[in-house]
């Protein structure tokens, strides 16, 4: 990482622009990984905030958008998020 970061400092900006669409491309590829592993119905947790402020949330995936969840709040089906796939964990059998 450390050579990595070192090339960048000595690159033009037309390399750094390069670079910062190949970045995007990888994170954009990675996502649609995640979203395959997602179906309407899953049951899933993620956390918000952090240190002491750290949240758990529990829900059900009600719609997969093209880069996002879209999740049901357990006990508040009104509270509706958008989450990326990256950050929930899928529930196994819960009961």
């Amino acid at each position: 990482m450390v050579n990595i970061l070192e090339e960048v400092k000595q690159m033009s900006e037309e390399q750094l622009t390069e670079l910062v669409y190949a970045i995007k491309d990888r994170r954009d590829y990675l996502n649609s990984e995640n979203l395959e592993g997602f179906r309407i119905g899953d049951r899933v947790t993620w956390t918000k905030g952090q240190s002491i402020y750290k949240e758990t949330y529990k829900g059900e995936v009600y719609k997969i958008n093209p880069k996002t969840v879209a999740v049901r709040e357990d006990g508040r089906s009104w509270v509706k998020w958008r989450i990326s796939p990256s950050m929930l964990t899928k529930l196994e059998d819960e009961e």
